[in-house]
C-alpha cells in the first residue's frame, strides 16, 4: 500500500476545515434569515388580521405603506 505524502495530508486537513466552517456559517446564516421572514411574515398577517377585524382604514393604510 502507498503512502500519502505529509503535504498532501496537511493540505486536505486544511480544505476540509475550511469547508466545515464555511458549511456552519451557512446553516447559520440561513437559519437566521428564515426566522426573520417568518417573524415578518407573522407581523404582516397580524397587522393584516387586526385591521380587518377593527375595521380601521389608518391600520389598512399603514399594513399597505408597509
Amino acid at each position: 500500500m502507498r503512502s500519502i505524502p505529509r503535504e498532501d495530508l496537511e493540505h486536505h486537513a486544511k480544505t476540509s476545515r475550511k469547508l466545515h466552517f464555511l458549511g456552519l456559517f451557512l446553516i447559520f446564516y440561513l437559519s437566521f434569515f428564515a426566522i426573520l421572514c417568518r417573524l415578518l411574515f407573522l407581523h404582516f398577517i397580524l397587522v393584516l388580521l387586526s385591521a380587518l377585524v377593527s375595521h380601521d382604514a389608518l391600520l389598512v393604510l399603514k399594513f399597505v405603506k408597509m
